[in-house]
């Protein structure tokens, strides 16, 4: 599990650059994706989803967050080994969704 595509649990397409991303690769900070600096400014005390007006669910950040076309669209660069809050988040919701 850790080691496949996380794309096979999550309901909405990735980008291409995105699509081969592991569980493994998330959690171990390996996976290529840097923060985009708009989803980490915002009002300490407020709620991320809210502050940028995905109120619904966390499988709709996602997607704007991973999607080519998404509003939040950030690429991702296989060689770039750094933290990524995003990638974290990503790797959470993959497993909720696969268990």
């Amino acid at each position: 599990m850790l080691d496949e595509p996380i794309t096979y649990w999550l309901p909405f397409a990735l980008s291409h650059s995105s699509a081969h991303l592991t569980l493994t690769q998330l959690l171990t900070h390996q996976s290529g994706m840097i923060d985009n600096p708009n989803m980490l400014t915002y009002a300490p005390s407020a709620n991320l989803a809210h502050y940028i007006g995905f109120h619904d669910s966390p499988d709709i950040l996602l997607a704007s967050y991973l999607n080519e076309d998404g509003a939040l669209y950030h690429a991702v660069s296989e060689d770039t080994p750094i933290y990524s809050r995003q990638g974290v988040t990503l790797a959470r919701y993959a497993f909720t969704q696969a268990t």
